[in-house]
């Protein structure tokens, strides 16, 4: 497995919080900013992420609202820079990922 290698998982808590969680395969630390992908003017989020010793960086959408999203995943590991993008569409009660 290669440095910038993660996998992503979508899903809602049970208490029907939406999050993006993403796994990698060593601690990052970086950003991960929101573009949405539709007309509307809004502008992006951009926040930041620490996958702490587990690996796991767990991002809530809550705040964004209904339609279709980039995800994009900034970080450095050892001096290197990696980018990780994700397309992701959220529904009244989901939120899936393409």
């Amino acid at each position: 497995m290669t440095p910038h290698t993660c996998y992503l998982l979508v899903y809602s808590d049970i208490r029907n919080m939406k999050r993006l969680r993403f796994y990698f395969c060593h601690p990052i630390k970086g950003y991960a900013t929101f573009i949405p992908q539709y007309g509307g003017q809004l502008p992006y989020q951009r926040i930041a992420v620490d996958s702490a010793s587990n690996n796991l960086v767990e991002i809530p959408v809550d705040n964004c609202c209904e339609g279709k999203w980039k995800v994009v995943l900034d970080w450095e590991y050892e001096n290197e820079l990696f980018v990780h993008q994700k397309n992701f569409e959220i529904r009244k009660n989901k939120v899936t990922y393409f």
